[in-house]
């Protein structure tokens, strides 16, 4: 059977059975005599109506879980967590090795035995396409202590078994497919009743003590627990948590310290994401949402799966809705619209018509009516319609774009969107291989809504007559590189030491994984649910949990409480200077700006290479503020888990790790264990960073991947935050599909500023979240430490959003609407595309525009990560990732002399990627069928 026939025989059966759901009577369940169906008169169709509450911001996942392991640490009555996936051994706190009792699981484990009540919802996911291992999530966990529930949904049908069976020796993509029975393929994702469940439980909420919440773009799993800029090369990612997506997949999650990456050779793909946390009344409608969607579960599996194992969560507040008798209608009607307004006016109601019911109502709405400027992370992926034309998609994110601009420019209005997104998506293979048929698919829709296919954003402002459409929208990648410490220093230690470094790493990783699994037992399944194994100190540690006077009724700590509790439980206090950071002392007003005073001036003085100024004397200011970066090769371990009596409790000295660290320990070395600091505010010139060893050695350590945009967030207007799970596809936005979560934050609290050099009043929670992100993007904030924590690392209830206004790099992104402000931002983004096109040849690129242009650019030059080779094929070429030597025959310094012309990590997308493709950059015939509509979409 051909390709496309299987397609048309598994969407012809998928639609048969969808229809037949669709036909049923829509009111075909039953309710409780006070239950009612979401109020339909809510803005957006929000399962709630508005609320209120306060709410604080975190770039990157270093500053999030920080305050998700305060808040944890703290609980003394419940903790509620929804996740895709969640990683019990993920740290909440790193180094590692200093932070064993933040891992998660330890975290969890000790609230249940202070009498915490700990319920957590994961997805179940098909074993056979995902490796998240929600098994392992249920059982590690719930074997900690009674105190722990673990519920996973959905069930799938046939059972795991069955299904192998009907998949045997078949992988799960396109191709192989075309070998799977019909009945195979409608029950591959399980079902509810009369339909199949293709979508998956996506949304990413932590709640404790009913009082605080966490949401957003993250999962508390690996591999994103990310301090910006997204080192590539730190060992404070341990086992699984060292990862890259593009190289290999995870593989076996239960045995976290498995990793197939080569530390010595290979880079982690970094994460950049945004959450939030909240308290106040909108911790009610969250805590709802959580009630309503445990109870479903509980009535629907576990009643009958354990009796008397698990119970309902009821909620205690008066005037609460009655509890659903659930089917998947109550699914798709209750759980599926998560918008909670937390602050705002109802001025958009008259003029929200026209899209979905779902997701994209809110984003579309926020665009239409944006004044100035609309700032969109879209998290993984960026699929939408324009019109109907391009169905099978269906959400008009698109449209609402194309009819803003248009607006714009018959008005002459200054007006901009600038979208930053992921440059692939997150799949491992090579992009011209038969398996990465997937992440083409998903490309082709992504072209097809911003640039190709006759139905585009682009294509139809053109068609409309702009021209210059570049004036109005851009769209951007993030991409960062580092330097492996592979230096001669290593090679001395470890022929010292006997063993190589990586054997030293398995052993470290596997040493972490012994002190979890040495808690009374070699597994979770051998140990008792009474062992309380480690304690870490909880017990010593202890907390005023009973106080009733220490709490506000939203779960603000009192202000009578704040500076002391501060001081002794979190190391510092409002106005605490650098100095007790572990910091120098440093004006912080530079520490964000640098000396970055001068606008476009900064481009000028280029050298032969296209080389600029270092941003009005930024190294001059920071030339010694990187000594402790000088980080010696043995610090790798020492310096994060001191000794290793201290680290590990124990005293053998004949395993590789004690060996390795023997011998590194007598070796002199003051090479960096990673330069990502260069780019960042304040950072040492790269030509300045010292390096033991050969230069071609150093030219082979330079390293460089996509930094992975993880983020789910629109600005508008510097006014209007839209924070959560979703993606901007079919599969978050049309609100019967994936489930997801978010809030719309329209925070009343004013900053006056301008707007195109006009007075303008934005709002401060939008306002310093955007600018936040801007700096980052264009290194104007410092690289951010993971054991530096600050008052920007702690819940809402403990401190405000802390942000440095008026510094001078605030100063530079304050109105992003001037020309000052596009020459530097569209300055960096070129000159930062143009050195890692030059440097590490990095796909996609605007330079590859079909396949034999792929291969020379890319394919021929790389050993790429799962190809097989023939003998001699690899000859000249480098690993994945890593430097294109025959571009610089001046050598390592000629590379740096380009490299140090990085700032942040803002590249242009690359519009022209494979376009001469046409519509067949995924295969003929793959663009509109079932397993593009329903997977990739």
């Amino acid at each position: 059977m051909s390709f496309d026939s299987f397609l048309r025989k598994a969407g012809d059966a998928i639609k048969d059975i969808k229809d037949r759901f669709v036909e049923e009577d829509e009111h075909s369940h039953s309710h409780d005599t006070e239950c009612q169906h979401p109020n339909t008169d809510h803005r957006f169709q929000s399962a709630f109506e508005q609320s209120s509450g306060d709410v604080k911001w975190y770039v990157d996942g270093a500053s999030y879980f920080w305050a998700v392991s305060m808040a944890l640490e703290e609980a003394r009555e419940s903790i509620y967590i929804l996740d895709w996936w969640l990683s019990p051994e993920l740290y909440l706190r790193r180094p590692p090795a200093r932070n064993e009792k933040y891992r998660l699981d330890n975290m969890l484990k000790a609230a249940a035995e202070r009498g915490v009540q700990v319920c957590v919802i994961v997805y179940k996911e098909v074993t056979l396409a995902l490796s998240c291992d929600s098994r392992h999530t249920k059982h590690a966990l719930e074997a900690l202590h009674p105190n722990i529930k673990v519920f996973r949904h959905p069930d799938h049908v046939p059972n795991r078994k069955e299904l192998a069976n009907s998949f045997a020796g078949m992988s799960l993509n396109p191709i192989s497919l075309a070998k799977a029975s019909t009945d195979a393929l409608t029950s591959l994702y399980g079902s509810v009743g009369d339909s199949v469940l293709f979508w998956a439980h996506h949304e990413k909420l932590c709640i404790v003590d009913r009082r605080l919440c966490f949401m957003g773009g993250l999962d508390m799993c690996h591999p994103i627990a990310d301090a910006h800029p997204g080192n590539l090369d730190a060992i404070v990612f341990p086992g699984q948590d060292f990862n890259n997506a593009r190289v290999f997949d995870f593989e076996g999650v239960n045995n976290w310290n498995h990793n197939q990456l080569d530390r010595t050779k290979g880079s982690r793909m970094g994460w950049s994401d945004i959450s939030i946390s909240m308290k106040g009344p909108i911790v009610n409608s969250l805590l709802e949402h959580f009630s309503d969607r445990w109870n479903f579960i509980f009535d629907e599996k576990y009643t009958a799966k354990d009796p008397g194992k698990y119970e309902r969560v009821e909620l205690r507040q008066s005037g609460s809705r009655g509890h659903h008798h659930h089917t998947l209608d109550d699914m798709s009607e209750r759980f599926q619209r998560g918008f909670r307004r937390v602050m705002g006016e109802d001025e958009y109601e008259d003029r929200e018509g026209g899209y979905g019911g779902g997701y994209d109502r809110p984003r579309a709405a926020s665009i239409q009516l944006c004044r100035r400027r609309v700032s969109i992370w879209p998290a993984s992926f960026f699929i939408t319609a324009t019109s109907d034309e391009q169905r099978p998609v269906q959400n008009r994110i698109g449209s609402a774009i194309v009819s803003r601009i248009l607006r714009a420019h018959e008005n002459g209005e200054n007006f901009h969107i600038i979208v930053v997104m992921p440059a692939v998506p997150a799949f491992p293979g090579d992009l011209k291989s038969d398996d990465a048929l997937g992440t083409r698919a998903i490309m082709e829709f992504q072209y097809n809504s911003i640039c190709r296919g006759g139905h585009s954003i682009i294509e139809s402002l053109q068609q409309a007559g702009v021209r210059d459409w570049a004036r109005y929208i851009h769209f951007y990648n993030l991409r960062n590189y580092d330097r492996i410490n592979a230096s001669s220093t290593m090679r001395e230690a470890e022929r010292e030491a006997g063993v190589s470094y990586e054997q030293a790493r398995r052993d470290y990783d596997n040493r972490h994984g012994e002190i979890r699994e040495g808690y009374g037992g070699r597994t979770y399944e051998e140990r008792g649910d009474g062992d309380r194994g480690y304690r870490g100190g909880y017990r010593e540690e202890r907390r005023e949990y009973d106080d009733p006077g220490r709490y506000n009724e939203y779960g603000q700590l009192r202000r009578d409480y704040d500076e002391d509790d501060r001081r002794d439980r979190y190391g510092y206090s409002e106005g605490r200077s650098d100095e007790q950071y572990g910091r120098p002392r440093r004006d912080y007003d530079d520490s964000y700006g640098g000396g970055y005073d001068g606008g476009r001036e900064i481009y000028s003085g280029r050298d032969k290479y296209g080389g600029r100024d270092d941003y009005g004397g930024r190294r001059e200011d920071y030339g010694g503020r990187r000594e402790d970066y000088g980080r010696r090769h043995e610090g790798r371990y020492e310096r994060y888990g001191g000794d290793r009596e201290e680290a590990y409790g124990q005293g053998r000295s004949d395993r590789p790790y004690e060996r390795y660290q023997s011998a590194a320990a007598k070796v002199e070395n003051r090479t960096w264990d990673t330069v990502s600091s260069c780019y960042m505010g304040g950072g040492t010139d790269i030509r300045e960073v010292p390096w033991h060893g050969s230069e071609e050695d150093e030219m082979n350590a330079f390293v460089s991947e996509e930094l992975y945009v993880h983020s789910k967030v629109l600005i508008a207007d510097d006014r209007i935050v839209i924070c959560g799970s979703a993606n901007i596809n079919d599969r978050s936005q049309l609100g019967n599909h994936d489930s997801e979560i978010a809030v719309i934050i329209e925070d009343p609290e004013p900053v006056e500023t301008t707007m195109g050099g006009r007075p303008f009043t934005a709002s401060k929670f939008a306002a310093s979240l955007r600018r936040s992100l801007y700096r980052k993007h264009i290194g104007l904030i410092p690289d951010q430490r993971c054991d530096r924590p600050t008052r920007g690392w702690t819940p809402v209830s403990v401190d405000p959003q802390d942000y440095d206004w008026g510094s001078s790099g605030d100063r530079l992104v304050a109105d992003p609407m001037t020309q000052e402000f596009w020459d530097l931002w569209l300055a960096t983004a070129r000159t930062n595309t143009q050195v890692f096109d030059k440097v590490f040849h990095a796909v996609p690129s605007d330079q590859v525009r079909n396949w034999e242009q792929y291969d020379d650019f890319f394919g021929r030059r790389f050993v790429i990560p799962g190809v097989k080779y023939k003998e001699g094929e690899t000859e000249g070429r480098v690993e994945y990732g890593h430097v294109v030597r025959d571009e610089f025959p001046g050598g390592v310094r000629e590379v740096k002399e380009w490299l140090s012309r990085v700032r942040g990590t803002l590249v242009e997308m690359p519009l022209h990627f494979l376009e001469e493709l046409g519509q067949d950059l995924a295969m003929e015939g793959v663009g509109l069928n079932f397993a593009t509509e329903e997977i990739y979409t």
